[in-house]
């Protein structure tokens, strides 16, 4: 049973990903803009975080899995549109290489989906 940190787990992808891990027993962390709703639509072996900082996490980390970003499908990729999709993955991603400097022990996989 592995502990997975994942990005981006309410999304389109990451919400069917998150009942998938659930299904094969796994322990979950969900970095949200709404972590109380986490554990409420996904259940009590997936906890919701706010921040990405070490302290947040419950236990150590095997693997991390980042799907966050803004939806690419919702608005026609105007310039500034295309801006704010970068930036929200590139963004994230920067927070996930300082929280993985922070981590005493790091996981073994990163999967970045950006």
């Amino acid at each position: 049973r592995m502990h997975i940190l994942i990005t981006g787990g309410t999304g389109f992808i990451g919400s069917r990903l998150v009942t998938e891990l659930l299904a094969g027993g796994h322990l979950l962390t969900v970095y949200s803009r709404k972590p109380e709703a986490v554990a409420a639509r996904f259940g009590s072996r997936c906890q919701g975080i706010g921040e990405l900082r070490a302290e947040a996490l419950a236990k150590p980390l095997d693997a991390i899995i980042n799907l966050a970003g803004e939806p690419i499908a919702e608005q026609r990729w105007s310039d500034s549109r295309k801006a704010d999709l970068v930036a929200s993955r590139v963004d994230l991603t920067h927070r996930l290489v300082d929280l993985l400097a922070s981590l005493p022990s790091r996981p073994a996989v990163l999967v970045s989906a950006s």
